[in-house]
């Protein structure tokens, strides 16, 4: 028989005893996301894309799980540059 500790097994436990998320670097998401899609949109100006990103950003910063920002902050400045695309 394996024995595993309590942080293997699935959550059973009051909420209050769940894991406290890491804070999360508002800047350093910005950072990420707009090199991920600068590659992605070469054609874009660089502030425009960061521009992009901290706006959609700051509409999600205030939100109580922050857990998945830095994906949620790129699907939503994916699909705003492509609908804003100079050739759409």
């Amino acid at each position: 028989m394996i024995a595993l500790s309590r942080s293997h097994l699935p959550f059973t436990g009051p909420v209050h005893d769940l894991p406290v998320p890491t804070e999360v670097n508002l800047d350093e998401i910005v950072s990420e996301v707009s090199a991920r899609l600068r590659g992605r949109f070469p054609d874009r100006p660089e502030a425009e894309v960061e521009s992009v990103v901290r706006a959609e950003l700051d509409a999600l910063a205030d939100r109580p799980i922050q857990d998945y920002l830095s994906v949620l902050t790129e699907r939503a400045a994916k699909t705003r540059l492509k609908k804003s695309r100079p050739d759409a």
